[in-house]
Parts: C-alpha cells; structure tokens; sequence
C-alpha cells in the first residue's frame, strides 16, 4: 500500500509539475511574437480558376475567396506547419514570384476578445415577456431618461427592409424571438465555410455572445417571448468568426461578406483591452473598410458600428485599437443607469457617442436573448452598446435610406445629448464633447427627425500637412511642435468644415504607455489623443506611423496653427520592459503628419420636414389607448381621444401637433415654432424659421429683419463674427474663404491673416520664401529635393552648398576635387565648414591667396569673416550678411545662420523672428523658442522635471518566473528519479493501481508496458 502511494501521490506531483512547467512557458509566450498560421492570403488576378491552378501548382488549396475583395483568395498548405512562430518565406517567395501574384501575405494569428463580461407621448405596451423591464426604453436611466426609441417608433419607423449583420460567436437563427426576422443572405460561417451561422454549443455557453448582440437589434415584437429589438421589424443575420483562428483574412471576409446585401455591420470585439497592445485592421481587413465605405450600400457605404472596448480597468485607450480609431467606424461607448462612467469603459478621442450598458454592481445591465431559446437580464460592457447603436441607426436609415456613411455620423454626434458625467469640453462650433461619451447619449428620435430633414453632405476632402521636423529627441520636460496651415486652401482638397482629424505618429519610445499626446486646434480646441497606459512597458515596437483620430473638431475651420504636445509620464511601479538589443533607450519623435478631413462648402443644409404619421401596418403594439382618425363628439377636430370642451386647448391629446405655450392642438407647428416629439416649440427670438436637431439644440433656418443667418452655426446675429463676411444682399455671414482671418469686399479677399500666415496679394499664405534645406522651388511653387549632399539649390543640377564631406566642383557635389582644382575650406560659422574645388592650373595649384595657407593640398581660411559677414567666392573676399544676419551663407534673409539678438533664426522658415521670451503675450505673435544665442525654432521646451525610476516591481516579476520555472524543473527531475527507483519493484504498487480497473484500457497498456500478468 506504501508503494501504491508513492506512485499515486508521485503522478499527482508530477502531473502538477508538467502544468507548473506549462504555465512558466505560456507566461514567457509574450516573447515569442507572431504566430503564423499554414495560410496565405493571395491578390492574383484572372478569376477563380486561374487561382485554383495557381494553388495546385505550389501544392496550396484553395480555401475559399476572401469575402467580396476582388480577386483575393486564401491558400493552404496542408505541409507547412498549422502555427509557428516563424514565417514560411519559401512559400511566401514562390507565390509572390509568380508573374500572375501581385500581393501575398502569410496569415498570422490575431487576439480578438469579445466586448461583455463573463460574470414619453403615447403609451405602448407589448406583450414580450421582459418588455416591462427593458429599464433603457422605459426612462430608466439618469434623471428619468432613455434613449428616445418609443417616440421615434410612434413616427413609424420599426428598422423595416434594412439588414444587419452580427460579425461574432454565430447567432441562434432557431430562436424564437429571432426565427421571424433572420436573413440567411446576411449570414455565413466563416470559421468553418458555410452558410450557416449557428454557434457551437458547449456546457459554458462561451459563444453566447453574438446571439444576445442580434436580439438586442431584431428581437421580434409582440410574440410573448423575451424582448423587444430597437429594429424589430429588421432583418438580422449573423458571421460566425470569432470561433476559431482569427486572422486577416477572416476578418476581411467578415467584414465584406455580401455588401451589397448588409446595410450595418455590428462588432463587439476587438484586440486585448489589457492596456499593453497598440493593434488594428491588417492590409486585407483595411481595405474591405475602405471597399465597404465606397461599394457598400451601391455607393452610398457600408455602416460599421463598434464596440469601443472594455479596458478601462485596465488603462486602455481605444485610440489604441485600430477598428475604433478608424474613421470608417461608428465608435460607441457606454453608460451605466445612473448615468455614470463603467468601470470597464475606455476614453478617447475616437468615441463618436454612448448608448446605455451595465454598470456598477448594484445597476441593472441590458436585456436580451439567450443561447437554448432563452432569455437574459445581465448583457454587459460596451459588447451591449454597440447593437443598441446598430439598431438606432437601422431606425434611421429606414427613414431616410439615401443617407450616406458619413451623413449617418453627422446625424450621430449633431442628435446626442451630453450628460452630467463626464469632462465635457466645448469645441470651435460650440459643441459639447467628451473623452468618454462622444458627443452624448444617442437619440432615436431626433436622430430620425434630422434625417428626414438632411441633404446629403458634399464630397470627402483629405488634406495631409506633414511636419518639417524630424527625429526630435523628447525630453522628460516634455516636447511641444506647432503647425501653421492653410488646410490645402486653393487646391482641390480644400477643407473649411473639419470632420475627423488625424495624428499619423511615427515614434520609438523607450517605454511606450509613458507617452501622453495632446492635439490642439487653431480655434483652441484641446484633445488628448493617447491617454497614460500604465500596463504598456513595450520599448521596441513604439508607434510606426500611427493615426490617432479625435472628433472633438469636428465642424470647426482648420487654417491656422496647431499645436502637437508630447508629455513623458513616468510610472513609478510599472516595468520598463527590460533590456534587450533592439530596446529604445530614448523617446524619439521620428516624424508626423497632419491629416484633415472634412469640406470645402457648409454640409449643413437642412429641407423642411414632412408631417409623420406612423402607418398602421408598421407598428404592431398593443397600445393602452385608441388611435382614431375622426375626432371625438364634440371636441376639436385636432383632438385625439377626450377632451373638456370644444376648443383647441381643451384637448386631453392632440392628433398632430401640440403648441407649447398655448397648448392647442394644430395641424402644423406656426412659422415660428419647431417640432419635437410633436410639441411645437417657439423659435429663438430672433428667428422667423427654425428646425430642431435635438431636445436642446435649434438652428434657424431663417431670420427676422434686421438679423443675419450666421453660415455654418445656424444663428441670426446683429453682427457678423471675426472670420465672416456680412453679405447685405443675401442677409447672411458668409465664413471667409481660404486662410483668411478676417475678409473686407468679399469672402475670398482677406483684410487680416491667422498666426503664422502672412497677407499677399488679397490672401494669407504661409511665409516661405524658399524651400526647405536641401530642397529648391520649382516653377510651379513646388519644393524639390536638391541632387544628394547638397543643402542648397536653384534647380536639380546646380548646387551652391554641400553637406560636410563633399567639395562644391561647378554645381555638383563631388568626394574630391580632382586634377586641375584646387580644394578650399570656409568656415562659415564654428559649425559650418564650407569646401569648394577652385580652378587651378600649373604651379598655381600648390598658391592659396591672401587669407588662407596651404596645408597638404588644400587652402585652408586663417580667420573667419567678421560677424555679420560671409565669404563671397567670386571675389574670394568678405561681404556683408543681410542687416537682420548674424551670420550667414549669403547676402538674402534665407541664407542666414543665426541672427542678432533679441531675434532668432528659424531654419524651418528661412527668417529671423523675435524669441518669444523676449515679449508679451508669446501665444498672440510670430515668434519661436531660443535653442541657442542666435537661433531658434517653433518648437518649445519647457523646464525639465526629474523623474526617480523604480525597477522593483520589474525585478519581481523576473524573479517570480524564474523562482516558478527552476521549481517546476526540481519536482519533474524528483518525481523522474522516484519512477526510476521503482522500475526494479514496480508490481505491487501497479497492482494496486491496476486493481481499481483491471479492465480498463490503460491498465492494459500500463502492464503492458511493465510485462506484468495484470489476470493475476
């Protein structure tokens, strides 16, 4: 029995020592990189079947195309390994050397988590189980509010001949409350190739998630069971593909699975929210976007709604998650009933708005359907959003289908309501945002309301200003860069009316959650675009050309200067992430770009509104009271039901429309009054004719006498505001056009120019006399790179300057000088050193003139030039620098080195400016920091501030593993030695063992094994 013991309690130890040695080699995982899978995705053109032969002659198969991408498919290897951490480059190369292949990538494994947790005017009354409990249509959020579904279902719109698909776990197509509105052509299985999205059931329930997503948009009405979708008269299907691999592909199918078909596309997942990644859509997934935004919807663009991510315990940021911080993307956070921020919520600048989600422990969570034909009360996290937006937006395209996907985004942030909760800030156009709620809580029925109301807005434009600097070491003290720009003013980008912004950053980062980045506006907008990630110690990835997107500027003008600011937040406990070779030791901003989207003309232009009345076959409710056509005995005709007397105002309801202040019922709201919720509502003073956008917000339309429609903020004014031009004839303040300030005569002459600009001519422009360094005007006012190791050119073949290294030989820049030249050093400044080949023949080849000496073949200058001098070579004498020139490399402004004080030379504008810490009020003049005597740039740094490191918590963790991984080691060798020992008598001990199942399989093989007769 002692044996048997020691044999049991050995394999007992041992299996615990192989799981020890398991979890120190998944907690050293992070280490190893990619995981590679045995698939490539293939851009070959010619058709399925020139893929097919393609396929077979490298010994691929053709899995499948990918989605709606033309001409992309995706291969298999059945002998290349199924994962591993290393690439397979020879099929990779043979496959791209194909003549016929224009683009091929092996495809790696990708993390994707699902967004939950695993933890009004008329009464309308369904007999859906949960219906009375479904606290989020029934005013049970904060101070008595919802989000404004009921109203928007009164005006007859239910989600009718719109498609949404649910790309997730699959969805339960045999529900009861989902059967009457699935779409199998909104629906596939990507995870296994068919066409059926059912999910895979197991004892946890783990692929519940897309089930409980679609019942929130589609749940059927009225059939006793469970809820009521916000679209249920909607088509629902579902993409099975977060049940298996998930890598670039599968996502790129999802994501354009049947285009033309699927109106809105809901995800609720996205990479880890652990605060540690910076992670987005792969070269496949980025352009089933950008073909969704272009061909979806017959051009008019799919709509993607998403989840903005649950990591807000752990410090995320969805600016970090590519599919949020996409512009393509409707960005939707959450908010918990008491109206407060989750606990799990994420801030960001990329958050479009917020619909409601659980919350603390004690608030309810949203309700839906369930996995096995069942229902549930505890959805959670932005995973519950995300659909509750899908089915907002269904409503809305139902009302008006033409709208595109960026006029859906207008209607979004123009309808929300800001809530108490929540840092709002006000932007250039005055309206209220929030890092962590977008522009509010989503609004259904002025969302329908403004839609009805919406002329489609012009065409995108995009504008792309990058930054001069380059490779700028960030300091602890931190680092701040401004950018003056006319937002393509005068070219066929042209923006006046911003939509979203971009930072595209380039940067290596010594530890990467440390950096914090904030994006001001030329209006004074303040964005932060990446909050601190305290989790993230990544020193080597940094961001490579990261876009962070902030729609806090939206509808503002974007000429002027913006301002870039860099601060470095030490974590006093977090890891540095170690050292290693390749480990950034430095905060370096490599380079970064501007990116602006938006108009050149006000996208704002709203028609009048139709009357809506609900049709009788749209919505199927029981409804507490009658709605009849004809009035009631002896009432107004514009009573609804009952009434106290025969007049307008004695009506207990109206049929169309209710004035607030008189309280009679109308046909139609007067001039002067809007519609909301059918209550009439008087206009702003001074207006004649207004139109609601939401609950609080009202922009005239037009104005009474003696007042003028301001363009672009829908309020009639006395005056016209800086940066408009008063137009008597038409009664309105046209915004100045290009990069104008202020504008006198008409809106395209400009009077006065922003920061930065300078008036020319009737137009600001920025003050570039020449080109950059090394770069020359063209003809046509383009700057041109000058031939390589020149610093200064007229043209592509005549250089005046070289870089250090190379002689200046008749224009061109050459490693010597050669026969018949002699060499000459200049010092222009301590540190510029000029070298030029002069002509030489004979014995003057060996003669330097006055003022240098010959030292091993080269004339080398005694003295430099006085101050404010340089060396002139045609007359091989000193002349004098421009009068602002301290020193110089010739007589223009532009050929400065440094300046007299109090001024500075700013190299990236070729001028002398006046150092900002030498007069008042910096913000409000041209000027630039000092670096140094004579010198300066626009670039500010302030005061350092010492930061202490402390690696403790660094130096714990390394110690933990190892401690974990030589334990582990010991118990295996121990038990391994324990076995050996009782290989000489093993069989009392097997016996014992083998007793408890003589008949069992593994006792078979186990006294097989020992040549043992188990019979006896």
């Amino acid at each position: 029995m002692v044996t048997s013991k020691w044999v049991r309690n050995g394999k007992k130890v041992g299996f615990v020592a192989i799981l020890l040695i398991f979890i120190c080699l998944i907690s050293c995982q992070g280490t190893l990189g990619d995981i590679y899978l045995n698939k490539f995705a293939v851009h070959v053109r010619g058709g399925r079947e020139v893929a097919e032969r393609l396929a077979e002659q490298y010994g691929h198969r053709l899995v499948a195309p990918i989605g709606s991408l033309e001409d992309h498919y995706l291969f298999e290897h059945p002998r290349v390994r199924r994962r591993s951490v290393n690439p397979h480059r020879y099929h990779h190369r043979k496959l791209s050397e194909h003549p016929q292949v224009h683009w091929v990538e092996q495809q790696k494994l990708l993390s994707r988590k699902k967004r939950d947790f695993q933890s009004t005017s008329e009464t309308i009354k369904f007999n859906d189980d949960l219906w009375s409990e479904m606290w989020y249509f029934h005013g049970g959020g904060y101070n008595n509010t919802d989000m404004n579904v009921i109203p928007a279902w009164n005006k007859g719109f239910s989600g009718k001949n719109i498609v949404v698909t649910i790309l997730d776990d699959g969805i339960e197509r045999v529900h009861d409350d989902l059967l009457d509105n699935y779409d199998p052509y909104a629906s596939y299985d990507v995870n296994d190739h068919d066409p059926d999205p059912m999910p895979r059931y197991n004892p946890t329930n783990e692929n519940r998630h897309g089930t409980r997503c679609a019942g929130e948009v589609a749940a059927k009405a009225n059939n006793s069971k469970c809820i009521v979708g916000i679209a249920f008269n909607s088509k629902i299907g579902g993409v099975r593909m977060l049940d298996g691999d998930v890598f670039d592909a599968v996502e790129a199918t999802s994501l354009s699975f049947n285009r033309s078909h699927v109106d809105i596309y809901s995800a609720s997942w996205g990479p880890d929210d652990d605060g540690r990644v910076v992670d987005g859509p792969g070269p496949l997934a980025l352009k089933a976007f950008v073909d969704g935004i272009t061909q979806g919807r017959g051009g008019k663009g799919s709509i993607f709604v998403w989840a903005s991510g649950n990591g807000g315990n752990a410090k995320d940021s969805c600016n970090c998650d590519g599919y949020t911080n996409s512009i393509y993307t409707l960005s939707i956070s959450s908010i918990s009933e008491e109206g407060k921020k989750p606990w799990y919520l994420e801030e960001c600048s990329s958050t479009l708005a917020t619909t409601y989600s659980s919350g603390a422990y004690k608030e309810k969570q949203i309700i839906s359907v369930d996995l096995h034909n069942l229902c549930t009360e505890t959805h959670t996290g932005t995973s519950a959003s995300a659909p509750l937006a899908a089915g907002i937006v269904a409503l809305v395209l139902e009302a008006k289908p033409d709208l595109t996907w960026r006029d859906i985004q207008y209607i979004t942030l123009m309808t929300a309501r800001p809530m108490p909760d929540g840092d709002w800030v006000t932007n250039g156009v005055g309206r209220k945002v929030s890092l962590r709620y977008g522009y509010g809580i989503m609004d259904a029925s002025a969302m329908v309301d403004l839609a009805l109301k919406w002329t489609i807005v012009p065409e995108q434009h995009i504008c792309e200003i990058p930054s001069q600097i380059q490779n700028s070491e960030i300091q602890d003290s931190g680092y701040v860069e401004t950018m003056d720009t006319s937002a393509c003013d005068g070219s066929q980008n042209s923006i006046k009316f911003l939509e979203h912004v971009q930072a595209r950053i380039k940067m290596k980062t010594k530890r990467r959650g440390d950096i914090v980045l904030h994006l001001t506006s030329p209006m004074g907008t303040k964005s932060t675009i990446l909050p601190q990630r305290p989790n993230d110690s990544d020193r080597a990835k940094g961001f490579d050309k990261w876009a962070f997107l902030s729609v806090h500027f939206w509808g503002e003008n974007p000429v002027g200067r913006w301002k870039l600011e860099v601060e470095v937040r030490h974590n006093p406990n977090g890891w540095d992430g170690g050292s290693f070779p390749g480990a950034a030791t430095t905060n370096v901003l490599e380079s970064w770009s501007l990116v602006l989207y938006g108009t050149e003309d006000n996208p704002i232009k709203l028609t009048s509104q139709p009357r809506i009345h609900p049709p009788a076959s749209t919505l199927t409710p029981i409804q507490s009271t009658s709605s009849t056509i004809q009035s009631p005995k002896g009432c107004h005709s514009e009573c609804k039901d009952k009434c106290s007397g025969p007049k307008a105002y004695q009506c207990d309801d109206c049929k169309h429309y209710k004035i607030s202040d008189s309280g009679n019922c109308v046909s139609n709201c007067p001039p002067d009054y809007f519609s909301y919720n059918n209550v009439c509502t008087i206009c702003p003073s001074s207006c004649y004719r207004c139109s609601s956008v939401s609950q609080s917000s009202v922009i005239c339309t037009q104005c009474k006498p003696g007042f003028l429609l301001m363009e672009n903020r829908g309020e009639c004014v006395k005056e016209c505001q800086t940066g408009y031009f008063r137009d008597n004839v038409k009664g309105r303040c046209l915004l100045c056009k290009g990069a104008c300030k202020t504008c006198e005569g008409s809106p395209e002459k400009c009077s006065q120019c922003p920061l930065g600009f300078q008036l020319q001519d009737g137009r600001c422009r920025l003050p570039q006399e020449t080109c950059p360094v090394s770069m020359y005007k063209t003809a046509d006012g383009q700057c041109n790179s000058c031939p390589v190791n020149c610093l200064s050119c007229s043209d592509d073949t005549n250089c005046s300057c070289c870089a250090r290294g190379s002689y200046l030989r008749d224009g061109v820049c050459v490693s010597t000088c050669g026969n018949g030249y002699l060499p000459f050093h200049v010092n222009y400044s301590n540190n510029l050193v000029v070298q030029q080949c002069q002509h030489c023949s004979g014995a003057y080849c060996s003669l330097c003139p006055e003022g240098f000496k010959y030292v091993t073949g080269v004339c080398i200058q005694i003295s430099n030039c006085p101050e404010g001098q340089y060396f002139q070579w045609s007359s091989m004498s000193c002349k004098s620098c421009s009068v602002s020139c301290k020193s110089c490399i010739g007589p223009s402004l532009s050929d400065c080195l440094s300046c007299f004080p109090p001024d500075g030379y700013n190299n990236m504008m070729r001028t002398c400016m006046r150092c900002c810490n030498q007069i008042e009020n910096p913000s409000e003049h041209n000027c630039c920091h000092c670096l140094e005597e004579g010198k300066c740039t626009t670039i500010s740094q302030e005061s350092p501030v010492e930061f202490k490191k402390d690696l403790f918590g660094a130096a714990a963790i390394i110690i933990t593993l190892l401690v974990l991984c030589i334990a582990s080691i010991i118990i295996f060798l121990v038990v391994f030695a324990i076995f050996n020992l009782r290989k000489k008598q093993p069989h009392a001990g097997v016996r014992n063992w083998v007793d408890l199942g003589k008949n069992s399989k593994s006792s078979q093989i186990l006294c097989s094994y020992r040549n043992i007769d188990c019979a006896t």
